[in-house]
């Protein structure tokens, strides 16, 4: 595993092992964009079209990195993003990224979708911080029962995940295309057999994990569990309920706590976040994986932040590679970031370890970044230090 950890020195690293250890229906499902994969695309675009205004001659012997969310104490303004089923990617699963993050003193977050139960991911995370993203999973008496199970566990904030009320096809040649197993029968597992035998190291940690296809966060209050499938299912059935601005309400009472509304794509839906009493908001197009024709987001965010001011707390995602993404969108006016494909690669390299490798990679390169740029802290970032920036509206 060491020996893996080493050849990771960027993201793009991490996905090339992710490719070589996983079975390739997997990795098709990790690195599939909705549609033909433009909104992907267009969400790294908008990050290498952004530019930064250096200011030179300037020594900065300490960089500041830290930051908060919702009153949190952060060591960088990262947050591991909200993913399903990372159980099937690494047997560490949601339980070793909620370790890894700890130890880089950030925020995990974490889906309903998730191999490891709310439980074990707040003891996995030793007493730090931590977010879980709330799918509409079941009845709204299970849905109550999960939100209790998080708040037992330790959970600070609840992520309300509002842009996917379906399953959206992904596009890819029929020839290139290979089934992901749908289920744990043995038909299954033996249509999955020929792409499991060319990747033995895979095989064997799935293995040694009791072939685990469990979602713990959709059990009822009877006990009764649904198997992954079931529950990815569920949330993608179009005639399934979806998460509304009227439910917000009762989430919050349910938890008491504050709940981030991500999925916002532009000014009039962030306005209604604040107004349904969302603590924050993430500007998200779900990593490219919602509908396909949508802006990066880095050129949605202007505009939500004239929308909203100071009012609420705005975070973003999609097509975060390094961590001079960080810093752009940070100048910009985010709070803070998710990634998601950034740290999903090196996890399905290397597991927790991998995670731990990446997020350190990523804090290097945003202290490096605030170097060469004249800023002596995260806090300091604003527009002065980038020299072109998607304006409020601006849809390139």
């Amino acid at each position: 595993m060491a020996s893996t950890m080493s050849k990771i020195l960027s993201v793009q690293d991490a996905q090339e092992l992710a490719r070589r250890r996983l079975p390739a229906s997997l990795y098709q499902y990790l690195v599939g964009g909705s549609g033909n994969a433009k909104t992907q695309d267009l969400n790294l675009e908008a990050f290498d079209d952004t530019t930064f205004n250096t200011h030179v001659a300037v020594y900065n012997e300490d960089i500041g990195l830290e930051t908060t969310v919702l009153g949190h104490k952060l060591s960088m303004p990262v947050l591991t993003a909200p993913t399903g089923n990372n159980r099937m990617l690494h047997r560490d699963g949601e339980a070793g990224i909620a370790a890894a993050a700890a130890d880089a003193g950030i925020i995990s977050c974490h889906s309903s979708a998730c191999g490891h139960s709310v439980e074990q991911i707040g003891a996995a995370a030793k007493g730090n911080p931590f977010f879980f993203q709330l799918y509409f999973i079941g009845d709204r008496d299970t849905i109550e029962f999960t939100i209790e199970r998080a708040k037992k566990a330790g959970c600070a904030a609840i992520i309300l995940t509002v842009d996917t009320p379906g399953a959206i096809p992904r596009e890819r040649l029929f020839s290139e295309r290979r089934d992901l197993v749908g289920g744990s029968g043995l038909s299954h597992m033996i249509k999955f057999l020929p792409q499991v035998m060319t990747r033995p190291a895979w095989a064997w940690d799935y293995v040694m994990d009791g072939m685990q296809l469990d979602c713990p966060m959709g059990m009822t209050r009877d006990g009764t569990k649904m198997d992954m499938f079931g529950a990815i299912m569920s949330v993608l059935n179009p005639s399934s309920p979806v998460p509304a601005w009227s439910d917000i309400g009762w989430i919050k009472e349910a938890f008491g706590g504050p709940v981030i509304v991500k999925g916002i794509q532009n000014p009039q839906d962030a306005r209604k976040a604040v107004d349904v009493g969302a603590s924050a908001i993430v500007v998200s197009n779900h990593g490219g994986m919602s509908i396909d024709g949508t802006p990066g987001t880095m050129r949605m965010l202007p505009a939500v932040l004239d929308a909203v001011g100071n009012e609420i707390e705005v975070l973003l995602d999609g097509g975060i590679r390094r961590g001079s993404d960080v810093v752009k969108a940070i100048a910009l006016g985010a709070r803070a970031v998710l990634i998601g494909h950034a740290y999903l690669y090196a996890h399905a390299a290397a597991g927790s370890g991998g995670v731990r490798h990446l997020l350190e990679l990523f804090r290097r390169h945003i202290d490096q970044t605030l170097r060469y740029v004249g800023c002596p802290a995260i806090a300091e970032l604003d527009r002065e230090f980038l020299f072109d920036y998607p304006r409020a509206g601006e849809h390139r």
